[in-house]
C-alpha cells in the first residue's frame, strides 16, 4: 500500500498487513508516540542522575569492596 504525506508529500510503503481494512482513497492520521523502550531508556537516565545527586561519590583513591 502507497501511502502519502498530505503536508509534506513524502510517499512511503505501508504492508498492507498493517492496515488491512484500509482502501484505495481512505483518509487516515498517524500519531506518533514514543517507542517503550525508548521511555523507559529516558525513565533509567533520569533515575541514575537522581542517584548520583543524593549518593555520596567516592573520591578519587577510595577502596570500594564489590
Amino acid at each position: 500500500m502507497i501511502v502519502i504525506n498530505q503536508e509534506t508529500q513524502d510517499v512511503i510503503e505501508v504492508p498492507h498487513a498493517l492496515a488491512p481494512t484500509l482502501k484505495e482513497g481512505d483518509v487516515f492520521s498517524v500519531e506518533m508516540q514514543p517507542s517503550t523502550q525508548q521511555s523507559q531508556l529516558d525513565d533509567a537516565k533520569a533515575r541514575l542522575e537522581r542517584l548520583k545527586k543524593t549518593s555520596q561519590q567516592p573520591s578519587r583513591g577510595d577502596i570500594i569492596d564489590l
